[in-house]
């Protein structure tokens, strides 16, 4: 099943997609870049949460959004959103604790409001 968005412009793209369109590019900068693009996808909240990101971590940026892309890969778009919202509400700008609320890691919740 591939749902779609009922937006103008909005992409609607599988982890397959995903996958298969970072495979296919050459070289780490361009990956870097389309990481952070699928990211963005996600909705208004990843846009504000890894602007922040790269303003606060301009050298190390790239490994935190190769983790966030990862768990992108493994949830979906509608979970990550909800836990970009849930780590700016908090003022947390840790990949940590966005694996927290998408329950990947084993820490004390502090953001319930994720869960679907």
């Amino acid at each position: 099943i591939h749902p779609r968005q009922h937006e103008r412009g909005a992409p609607s793209r599988l982890s397959e997609h995903r996958a298969a369109h970072l495979a296919a590019l050459s070289g780490t900068r361009a990956k870097r870049y389309l990481k952070r693009q699928h990211l963005f996808e996600t909705g208004e909240a990843a846009v504000r949460y890894l602007t922040e990101l790269v303003h606060h971590h301009p050298r190390s940026w790239y490994r935190e959004v190769d983790d966030l892309h990862d768990m992108l890969q493994q949830v979906g778009p509608q979970a990550m959103d909800r836990a970009f919202r849930a780590a700016l509400d908090l003022g947390q700008l840790s990949t940590a604790f966005v694996a927290q609320c998408l329950g990947q890691l084993p820490l004390p919740l502090r953001c319930a409001e994720v869960a679907p």
